[in-house]
């Protein structure tokens, strides 16, 4: 990544922007303000007037990861989890991110909203409860593939260990299973491909043309 010099004023996306690159290109643990302020050609003090810190900057990350994961409407309760779980794998370290601004309390709110918006949680005695459940399951499953991604781009792994990605998808199928009976038929039937390990070339990660999109 080459850093830029600009005289142009910058806005919170242009953080917003150059944190996910950082991100996408290097890992969460090279996220940092100092890193972002050179990347874009500024003092770090300048970033501080768009954000109060960087626990700030990386909520707002989070929520830009999972506003690009798209939900309809209609997808059922199972459907919803493992888009949200494809949709985590496609950007790097995007697991262990959203991780942490949840256990932070200072982002990641729409993970929980798309979950409990499914119609299904209407006849749930407890949609709380399997909300927790889900996001748990969600984002530990998607951390362990991505620390087993890196372990293999790595050379840590051998191909004995580490799964294959088709395998990996059935198991979280399977989870869901446990933890929604219902799910037993329709995960099944999901159509939603594997995903690359880190998504397109621009680290996008793209379910095809939806309508009903939920509202942000």
């Amino acid at each position: 990544m080459v850093s830029r010099k600009t005289s142009v004023p910058i806005v919170v996306d242009d953080l917003i922007r150059c944190g996910l690159e950082i991100l996408r290109t290097h890992g969460l643990a090279d996220v940092s303000m100092r890193r972002v302020a050179t990347t874009l050609g500024v003092r770090p003090s300048a970033l501080y007037w768009h954000v109060k810190d960087k626990q700030s900057l990386l909520a707002l990350m989070a929520d830009e990861i999972l506003a690009g994961i798209q939900i309809r409407r209609t997808d059922s309760l199972s459907h919803r989890a493992l888009t949200l779980y494809q949709g985590l794998l496609a950007t790097r370290d995007a697991a262990e991110l959203v991780s942490s601004v949840i256990a932070l309390g200072t982002g990641g709110n729409r993970l929980r909203r798309s979950l409990r918006q499914a119609r299904e949680m209407d006849q749930e005695p407890d949609p709380e409860l399997l909300t927790d459940t889900l996001v748990s399951l969600i984002l530990g499953a998607a951390v362990v593939s991505q620390q087993r991604l890196q372990a293999e781009q790595l050379g840590l792994t051998t191909a004995d260990t580490v799964p294959e990605r088709n395998q990996v998808r059935s198991d979280f199928t399977q989870m869901l299973k446990v933890v929604i009976p219902s799910s037993a038929s329709g995960a099944e039937g999901l159509r939603v491909g594997a995903p690359q390990p880190h998504g397109d070339q621009h680290g996008q990660y793209h379910l095809g043309e939806v309508t009903g999109q939920e509202d942000q």
